[in-house]
């Protein structure tokens, strides 16, 4: 494993009984991302592993993290981490993603599949947006805390179609900067914007329905905080 850098190592070994690596007092600590990609799809030197989970703290991620159609094979926990390139997701599978207060240049996980939670909170934010169209999460989908910035006119959140299997929580700070699309989302417990801000000049925001709401005219969330033209955009009933 001459390749492999004493941290990356680390996080290696750590994989096995799912030991959180905490890297914040590590000076100028670097994890190159396709170490982490190896280490998730069980390839290269972590072929022979069977791994618990992936816990890390306080790491500045180098290079393609691209999962794109990849099997994760445990939980991901990155907490506070830096990303220097955009997150691909798409059409990945995973028991579970959580990126709290993780720093991001944009995530792309379209038609992503979770059984668990996917956790972009206390924190999080995305320059370049989040796209998670089609995307399918078995637990929550948790932005709370979030900061989500649209650039050169994409959303700040683009999730037509999303299938949430329990709650879609957005509030407690969480802001996005540009449009937010929630067209066609489907959420199975609670829907939750309160302390939410919306800034965007002549966008919209999906009403979410739940089981708890199949008629009537469609609202926006409450509790959510909005400058610019925002409307609610009916969704068909799923029952």
């Amino acid at each position: 494993m001459n390749d492999w850098t004493e941290s990356e190592l680390r996080v290696l070994q750590a994989m096995a009984t799912g030991t959180p690596v905490d890297l914040r007092s590590v000076r100028s600590v670097r994890l190159r991302a396709e170490r982490l990609v190896d280490m998730l799809t069980g390839t290269g030197r972590a072929a022979d592993m069977e791994p618990r989970a992936l816990k890390v703290r306080g790491a500045r991620i180098t290079g393609a993290f691209d999962l794109e159609a990849r099997a994760l094979l445990c939980p991901v926990l990155l907490r506070d981490c830096h990303f220097d390139e955009p997150v691909i997701l798409s059409e990945a599978t995973a028991p579970a993603i959580r990126l709290p207060g993780c720093h991001l240049a944009a995530l792309t996980a379209e038609q992503l599949r979770t059984t668990g939670s996917l956790e972009l909170n206390d924190g999080f934010s995305a320059a370049g947006g989040i796209r998670l169209s089609g995307a399918g999460v078995g637990g929550s989908l948790n932005l709370s805390g979030a900061r989500l910035i649209g650039t050169g006119g994409r959303p700040a959140l683009h999730a037509d179609g999303i299938a949430v299997e329990q709650s879609l929580l957005c509030r407690d700070g969480f802001s996005a900067e540009g449009e937010v699309r929630l067209v066609g989302a489907r959420v199975g417990g609670v829907i939750s914007f309160d302390g939410a801000s919306l800034r965007n000049a002549g966008g919209r925001v999906g009403a979410v329905r739940s089981p708890a709401q199949r008629r009537g005219r469609p609202a926006l969330p409450p509790g959510l905080h909005s400058r610019g033209g925002v409307t609610a955009v009916r969704c068909p009933d799923r029952r």
